[in-house]
């Protein structure tokens, strides 16, 4: 419980719209320093049994205001084991991210399953 794995950080950085404000970026990147910010993006999805998609201001997290999240919950049983997410800009790909996550959950989802 409360473990977090972020990975990717640094393709932030290759994002035109976050390349151009530095400011943007600073506020982005230490909020990804701080894993409750991370935790917090991703709670909502811990509980729901539908993919959850917040794109900027649905964030409520004020730095975070210029990205979006998917996320999805995986389980075993009834009992919620975690969470997965991209998080990315509000432009992302989302008819490509949407499938990736939640096949994702369900393949995690079907390993705790076996278990």
């Amino acid at each position: 419980p409360g473990e977090v794995f972020v990975e990717g950080r640094a393709n932030i950085l290759e994002q035109p719209e976050f390349a151009e404000d530095v400011q943007k970026l600073k506020r982005i990147l230490r909020a990804f320093e701080e894993k409750n910010v991370i935790v917090r993006l991703l709670d909502r999805a811990l509980d729901m049994e539908a993919l959850q998609v917040s794109i900027g201001s649905e964030n409520h997290l004020e730095d975070l205001h210029d990205i979006s999240v998917v996320a999805s919950g995986y389980h075993q049983g009834q009992s919620a084991m975690g969470s997965i997410g991209l998080i990315g800009p509000v432009r992302m790909d989302y008819s490509r991210v949407i499938p990736l996550v939640e096949y994702t959950a369900r393949l995690l989802t079907s390993i705790f399953e076996q278990r």
